[in-house]
């Protein structure tokens, strides 16, 4: 797998995990005013899988023997890694904001003084935007916690590789549940067919 379908499996992963998560706010809108560790730990948890997911196909697929794929653990970090790239850019200009807006003027055309912007929200809209992109897991970000920012930041650097390991190993948990869950919602044993 090249570098390019790997970030571009990530990040199709990620956006699909920030719309069910803006999507799950409106019917559970009540329990994310309430108490928003619940309904953000059950976005987290969903966001982590769809992370985890697409290492572990990557690393399925680079488990087979067949021509073009071949396991390649440095890939899968360079992959991480330049799908973070968004995250990481997003925290710099986060980080960078009140620096950079703080000494950026206008001039204000009603009395001809100096009107900053950061007046005008230069460092809300980074936070804003940092928030956005991470958020299944805005209920773990106080407003300002650089820690946390940090943190929420690793996800993709830190289940990427991770599931591309365990894909390497063909090791799944859902297909060791999974015919469990069948056979019992049907009345049968394990190993009835019909």
């Amino acid at each position: 797998m090249t570098v390019f379908k790997g970030v571009r499996s990530v990040w199709i992963n990620h956006i699909i995990a920030v719309l069910i998560s803006l999507i799950c706010l409106i019917p559970f809108s009540y329990i994310s005013t309430l108490i928003p560790t619940i309904y953000s730990s059950i976005m987290l948890f969903i966001y982590l899988a769809m992370i985890y997911s697409a290492g572990w196909n990557m690393g399925k697929k680079d488990s087979r023997r067949i021509p073009g794929y071949y396991p390649n653990v440095k890939r899968a970090v360079i992959i991480a890694l330049v799908s973070a790239s968004i995250t990481a850019a997003l925290l710099a200009f986060r980080v960078a904001a009140p620096y950079i807006f703080d000494r950026i003027y206008v001039a204000n055309p009603m009395n001809g003084s100096r009107l900053e912007l950061a007046d005008s929200g230069g460092m809300v809209a980074s936070n804003v935007l940092y928030r956005l992109w991470l958020y299944p897991c805005v209920g773990f970000m106080p407003d300002g916690n650089f820690t946390a920012y940090v943190l929420m930041g690793l996800i993709i650097p830190v289940f990427v590789p991770l599931g591309y390991v365990v894909g390497l190993r063909r090791f799944s948990v859902v297909e060791k549940f999974y015919p469990k869950l069948i056979y019992k919602s049907n009345g049968k044993k394990d190993g009835d067919k019909q």
